[in-house]
């Protein structure tokens, strides 16, 4: 099967259900107050960084990742100097007074470093998002994941040669693979495993602060809005061009990709089991920002269109 269902078998079925209301707050940049983006890995955030710091000028910009997306690993004295140096851990302080602060951070990292700071992020259709991020991390050699990162997370860099279902039920990369959303909003809340994967039983309670999280956000919108240029410029009062940035090249010739032998029925299965969450946050997203958009719809157009582009990217 090459491609992703989404009717009423489909194992996100009871998000469907949900009937409580979610609005996101409206405002406009607080200019004398840093600018601090929550980077989701896979969410075009490297393209929303870059052009977002351009149009505000942005002349002190720091970068980076905290441990929310390690999971178990701790052996960060393995992990190259080029990379060791942007990595924060619970106990560091991060640089002060900066115009612009990215990276895979957490939001309690964000906020406890930078309190009075204009939150943002943009959240992507999750499916799309792992799909995205297997591909990212397969398209490395062994000098460019272990080389940099070192030869414990380069090893697990390395597993997304395997098949996807294999890289899906991976427990040490599940805090990279499972409701990726949801962790990094609620790191390090000690109901999220950091091996293995968060117990259903929680799915209800992690979702509701997971929003209440976003709502404290001054910016949220989803990459696939077509209003989201406009969003951005109402939101800094101020011209924003979105450029195309670090998009997933082909996989390496030595472990090809051929994506339809990939998206089996067990695949589709525990692609929607690990973003059963980050889907509902996605959803949510979207009804707040285009009231009349079918939820249902757009993910399978989204899916459609993305799983196209990576056949294709794929072929070459």
């Amino acid at each position: 099967m090459s491609q992703l269902r989404t009717t009423t078998n489909n194992p996100l079925a009871w998000l469907f259900r949900r009937k409580d209301t979610f609005a996101l707050e409206t405002g406009r940049l607080n200019r004398t107050h840093p600018t601090a983006f929550l980077h989701f890995p896979k969410s075009a955030g490297t393209s929303f960084r870059v052009s977002l710091c351009g149009a505000l000028g942005a002349k002190f910009a720091v970068e980076g990742f905290d441990h929310s997306i390690f999971g178990d690993f701790t052996q960060f004295d393995t992990i190259g100097d080029q990379f060791k140096s942007l990595i924060f851990g619970p106990s560091d302080l991060m640089p002060s007074s900066p115009c612009f602060v990215s990276g895979h951070f957490a939001a309690s990292t964000l906020k406890k470093n930078y309190p009075r700071a204009n939150f943002c992020t943009v959240l992507r259709e999750p499916i799309s998002r792992i799909l995205s991020f297997w591909l990212f991390w397969r398209q490395f050699n062994d000098e460019e994941a272990i080389g940099p990162w070192g030869p414990i997370w380069g090893e697990r860099m390395c597993r997304a040669r395997r098949p996807i279902v294999d890289f899906l039920r991976d427990p040490e990369l599940a805090c990279l693979t499972d409701n990726l959303f949801v962790r990094m909003l609620l790191w390090p809340d000690p109901r999220i495993p950091r091996r293995g994967f968060i117990s259903p039983q929680q799915a209800p309670a992690l979702v509701a602060d997971a929003l209440a999280e976003l709502q404290r956000f001054n910016f949220v919108d989803y990459v696939e809005n077509p209003d989201f240029v406009r969003n951005v410029e109402e939101w800094i009062i101020a011209p924003f061009a979105l450029q195309r940035l670090n998009e997933t090249r082909s996989a390496h010739p030595q472990f090809p990709v051929i994506l339809d032998s990939e998206l089996t029925a067990e695949a589709n299965a525990l692609l929607g089991q690990n973003s059963r969450m980050d889907f509902e946050l996605w959803g949510k997203i979207v009804k707040a920002r285009s009231p009349k958009a079918d939820i249902r719809s757009l993910q399978a157009r989204t899916l459609r269109e993305n799983i196209a582009h990576f056949r294709a990217v794929q072929s070459g």
